[in-house]
């Protein structure tokens, strides 16, 4: 079509178009007022049909006054207010507020956690060696001697022999309680077993302590709550067989934890006191947290130790854990400060002498403060297991079975209240709560909030935005064929100006504007209004 109405254009006026090109700028004023009107046509009739509440009513007649302006004030108020309520849930989705579902799961079995026990009296007298500086070691790492009492500084052993750390490693290791003399009775499932077949020692940030269940690949079970299938011990703490340790209580910590876990009794034990027998109930909650970029905790995120990429920046412990993070962070300064670690420390790092320890680890470890500690940026995990524990007790033992155990040497006249602690520990029920963090704003919940605004402002739904986007294409295909139509017209022009004499003005702009009318014709089938101004 837009050929042919270049070539009849040729043969009709056929001589030149020097006075075209001098009047090009009215034609284009032309063809823009063309275009002009196909898109108020096309805009006429998105009008008239759209489904949008208010826009029909802002091209009705006149029933009043001003209708049509009150109406198309109406439409941009109610845009205005779905424009800054949509502003509003946006800003509160990348907000990514997160909501807490508390779940209750029950089970036929639940695997049963790693129990560790550690004397709080950390050495036993008999075998510390009757050396003044490892006595004084000792001394310096307890609580007593923060009360401010002094037994001699280090100008007091500058004439004696300083001793390794690797040997003062060995030295408390030595004189830690062991095994047999700890724990004196075991039973597992109402049955009675041999201690040393299922508690093994292992060294933490307290030193030698006895772990319970601790291998991952075999871990033990509990079929039944209560007490029928629980793990019960006797344990003896040799009170009066007691030294320096790091505090002056007297009982035992408790850890209950996941196998694995990093074992620091000082944070993470619960104490009992001698001469009771405690009944130690257990629930499991698992905690599910929403890794990065949802934050957790309010104000930071979460480790998401279980992401596909994930590396451990640990050095000292091959799972990662808060503890465990915390803990390597405090013996990294210690031996920033000393070039050592104490010899409870994890890490394969040189131990400090006890010349080290005493001039420079005492000082070091009782400055470490708070802020530094949070400056580590130690994150808690985004998964976790945790145990909260009900602990019942009653007097360990009765003044009969007392008086029954001293006639049968089974300890020494008034030990038994002093000394010896008995633990009963089993799931209260077979259940896990989890406390499980989700997106406080879901798709679904978007799509309905969104949805629900634009309904109730405009009326507006999706296909509405479909009308628009119908609209918007017809104006781009026109849009599109008169530029190509113009394009043409001007190539073929511009080809026959050697051959071509001059024709009038009016002549080549009643060319091209019959030319531009054809471009209108696809806009007949959608409204009479654009033929009526062609015909």
């Amino acid at each position: 079509m837009d050929s042919l109405n270049c070539e009849s254009s040729d043969k009709a006026h056929g001589h030149g178009i020097g006075s075209v090109n001098a009047k090009s700028k009215q034609t284009e004023q032309d063809e823009n007022q063309l275009f002009l009107l196909i898109f108020k046509d096309i805009l006429k009739q998105y009008q008239e049909t759209a489904s949008i509440h208010g826009i029909s009513r802002t091209l009705q007649p006149q029933a009043y006054s001003y209708r049509r302006f009150i109406w198309a004030v109406l439409v941009g108020v109610m845009a205005v207010l779905l424009g800054m309520t949509l502003y509003n849930l946006i800003t509160d989705l990348s907000e990514r507020p997160i909501k807490t579902v508390n779940k209750i799961s029950l089970h036929d079995e639940l695997p049963f956690p790693a129990v560790t026990i550690c004397n709080m009296n950390q050495f036993i007298i008999d075998r510390v060696p009757d050396n003044p500086m490892i006595r004084h070691v000792l001394f310096y790492k307890s609580e007593y001697a923060g009360l401010g009492f002094s037994r001699g500084g280090m100008n007091d052993f500058n004439n004696l022999t300083d001793i390794s750390g690797d040997e003062l490693l060995r030295i408390t290791h030595y004189a830690a309680p062991r095994l047999e003399e700890l724990i004196w009775r075991c039973s597992w499932k109402s049955q009675d077993i041999d201690c040393k077949d299922i508690f093994q020692p292992v060294n933490t940030s307290y030193g030698k302590c006895y772990i319970f269940n601790a291998d991952k690949q075999n871990v033990r079970k509990s079929k039944m709550s209560g007490f029928r299938e629980s793990l019960k011990v006797m344990i003896n703490i040799q009170n009066q067989k007691s030294f320096f340790s790091q505090y002056m209580e007297a009982g035992i910590f408790l850890l209950i934890n996941e196998q694995g876990a990093m074992l620091v009794p000082q944070l993470d034990g619960n104490t009992i006191r001698p001469g009771v027998s405690a009944k130690i109930k257990l629930t499991r909650t698992d905690h599910i947290r929403l890794p990065f970029p949802y934050k957790a905790f309010s104000n930071s995120y979460c480790e998401d130790t279980e992401a596909e990429n994930y590396f451990n920046k640990l050095s000292t412990n091959h799972i990662y854990s808060h503890t465990a993070c915390q803990t390597e962070c405090a013996v990294k300064s210690h031996i920033k400060h000393c070039g050592c670690k104490g010899f409870n420390d994890v890490g394969d790092f040189p131990i400090c002498s006890v010349k080290q320890y005493l001039t420079c680890y005492v000082r070091s470890a009782s400055t470490f403060s708070q802020a530094e500690l949070i400056a580590c940026g130690c994150r808690e995990q985004c998964k976790t297991v945790s145990y909260e524990l009900e602990v019942f007790y009653a007097d360990f033992a009765s003044t009969f079975i007392q008086e029954a155990a001293i006639q049968d040497k089974l300890t020494i006249p008034n030990n038994v209240p002093t000394s010896f602690i008995e633990a009963t520990i089993f799931f209260k029920s077979l259940h896990i709560q989890t406390l499980e963090q989700q997106p406080a704003i879901s798709m679904a919940d978007i799509i309905g909030k969104v949805g629900g605004q634009m309904g109730l402002f405009l009326g507006v739904s999706l296909l509405s935005y479909v009308e628009i986007v119908e609209a918007i294409l017809l104006l781009l295909y026109n849009y599109f064929l008169a530029c190509k139509a113009r394009l043409s017209c001007k190539v073929r022009h511009q080809a026959r100006v050697p051959a071509t004499p001059e024709v009038s003005q009016a002549s080549f702009v009643s060319q091209e504007t019959n030319k531009m009318r054809q471009l209108v014709d696809p806009l007949d089938g959608l409204t009479n209004d654009s033929s009526k101004r062609f015909s």
